[in-house]
């Protein structure tokens, strides 16, 4: 009976606490599935791991996409997640290649290599993040 109410007790608090960890994103579900060529020079940025960010058309605002390793991407909705009801969409952050920046609308900037997590502003939600499957030249995106 103990050991039944200690294996109840531990699933409710990992329940619990995955659940407080993972804020649900504020930013619209747009239902998209795009596959990008990246040996097209179009997405030169994208051959090598932190060669740049590329901005695609999806998604709510946009997809902003860094390929941060040689097998991993960061990709993540431009549409900032602090008041997303004003529509606010970042850009690359001319002083940092992995953060993108609004300083106009939502005052924030978000890391790109941490989870898409705000480090500068008053946003507290990281930004939507996005699936992708990838097989060397073809970037496959979609939620």
């Amino acid at each position: 009976k103990i050991l039944s109410a200690l294996v109840m007790a531990v699933f409710l608090l990992s329940l619990f606490s995955c659940n407080g960890k993972q804020a649900q994103s504020p930013v619209p579900s747009i239902p998209f599935n795009v596959e990008i060529n990246i040996t097209f020079p179009l997405y030169d940025a994208l051959k090598v791991p932190m060669g740049g960010i590329v901005f695609y058309q999806a998604g709510s605002k946009g997809l902003a996409i860094l390929r941060t390793s040689q097998e991993q991407f960061a990709i993540f909705d431009r549409h900032c997640p602090y008041k997303v009801e004003e529509g606010c969409a970042v850009i690359e952050d001319p002083d940092n290649i992995a953060a993108l920046i609004d300083d106009s609308c939502c005052s924030s900037r978000f890391n790109m290599l941490n989870a898409g997590l705000p480090d500068v502003g008053p946003a507290s939600v990281a930004l939507k993040p996005y699936n992708y499957t990838f097989n060397g030249s073809i970037l496959r995106v979609y939620n």
